[in-house]
């Protein structure tokens, strides 16, 4: 029927199934490396069981992402759901004589307790430092963009490397924390309440992920 739009992705013919995406046939990406890359993203013994067997499936959905690019969001979706169950258990073990519907309802609002109560700051984010330099960095070719020593489009300029001092100082500048409870609470959000946003993120959200869940039960 002319005009009609048809559904992208739509189930897999029996002799595809292990064929990657088409978004990966022709990349340089293959099955091995986005194994790698899930495989150190570990949470901790600490945490519940029930928390690590949900995060397990999110790593597996990612991995399978390889076969089916629209997985990586469900795959976040099943993360994000591992995070705010980590967020209540820990609310109800830190609180034993609480009434359990008085735990806050909500990623954003479960994030907020989290860090009021300061079971995630912003010096154990691994990434921390990392964002530090790069805004110092962002910052230093703004201000040689806006110099006007660059007279041409092909003309370059040496970037200086930050000092760590300079990062330390910068570092504390940045509140990770808040653009955090902000920022994946809205992600969240977003996917379940049906999102069309399509990427490739779900391996470096799981890596977020797993680093609050291990804060909150470090």
């Amino acid at each position: 029927m002319e005009g009609k739009e048809y559904v992208q992705d739509p189930l897999r013919a029996i002799d595809k199934v292990f064929q990657a995406d088409k978004r990966y046939a022709d990349s340089q990406i293959s099955v091995e490396d986005v194994h790698r890359a899930l495989a150190p993203i570990v949470l901790s013994d600490s945490v519940p069981t029930p928390v690590r067997q949900l995060f397990e499936t999110a790593k597996n959905v990612s991995l399978y992402a390889w076969f089916v690019y629209r997985f990586h969001q469900v795959s976040e979706m099943v993360a994000y759901s591992a995070l705010e169950m980590a967020l209540k258990s820990r609310y109800l073990e830190k609180n034993p004589d609480c009434d359990p519907k008085s735990t806050p309802r909500g990623l954003k609002k479960l994030l907020k307790y989290a860090q009021t109560e300061k079971w995630i700051e912003n010096s154990k984010f691994s990434f921390g430092r990392a964002l530090a330099r790069r805004r110092i960095l962002d910052r230093q070719r703004d201000e040689i963009i806006q110099s006007g020593i660059l007279k041409s489009p092909g003309d370059s300029i040496e970037m200086t490397e930050p000092a760590e001092a300079d990062i330390d100082v910068e570092l504390h500048k940045i509140d990770i924390v808040a653009g955090i409870v902000e920022r994946q609470a809205n992600i969240r959000n977003d996917l379940a309440h049906g999102s069309t946003r399509l990427d490739h993120s779900s391996v470096s959200r799981l890596s977020k992920v797993a680093e609050i869940i291990n804060q909150v039960y470090s």
